[in-house]
């Protein structure tokens, strides 16, 4: 296939989009096997790769997956080592009086937590893949005629961040034209509310 043909295939529908989608959530949610889930991750990388050679209006997303996954994974393991004192190979002991993480830190309870994490950075690799590949528009018009209400708000929770973001950058260059620098929470403040306001009017 050449880079002339390749552009102008059209993109898939909506709904094969959503169906791809929730079989990912349903993979993901029904298994910790961590081969299942490295397939499953470089599934989602393979179909990534080739969404972003089709033409879309879908937004970048704020964080990549890998970036994401850096972060969740160890985070998640070190959260469940602390909070979960389950499993046969003890890494390390705190002591009992300190409340929640006081006991035993196993290494099947880090795994488990790392495997957490890594479903975690599945199923935001999915969404990423799917905000790329398919529009706002196109995702709204998935929801029934008679749900009016339920489009408008999903419209707004998809495009609210990303436009507020939009809203935040224009508000920067324009005290930079100014002359004026946000330095510190005291510059921030006065900026939430046209921040917040624009931001929902354009979303």
């Amino acid at each position: 296939m050449n880079r002339e043909s390749r552009h102008d295939a059209a993109p898939l529908h909506g709904a094969a989009w959503g169906c791809w989608l929730a079989a990912i959530l349903v993979l993901v949610t029904l298994t910790r096997n961590p081969w299942v889930l490295g397939l499953a991750l470089a599934w989602v990388t393979v179909v990534g790769l080739l969404a972003g050679q089709l033409p879309a209006e879908g937004r970048p997303a704020l964080w990549s997956p890998w970036r994401f996954g850096l972060v969740v994974i160890p985070a998640a393991a070190l959260l469940n080592t602390l909070s979960v004192h389950v499993g046969t190979t003890v890494l390390a002991r705190l002591p009992a009086s300190w409340p929640l993480i006081g006991g035993p830190l196993t290494l099947e309870a880090a795994v488990y937590g790392a495997l957490n994490g890594l479903a975690l950075t599945v199923l935001y690799a999915a969404f990423v893949v799917f905000q790329r590949a398919i529009s706002i528009r196109a995702i709204v018009q998935l929801i029934p005629r008679a749900y009016y209400p339920v489009a408008v708000v999903a419209a707004i929770a998809l495009t609210f961040v990303p436009a507020t973001l939009a809203q935040w950058q224009q508000i920067r260059e324009a005290q930079a034209v100014r002359g004026h620098r946000v330095r510190g929470l005291r510059g921030v403040l006065p900026l939430w509310l046209p921040l917040l306001t624009g931001g929902l009017e354009r979303a």
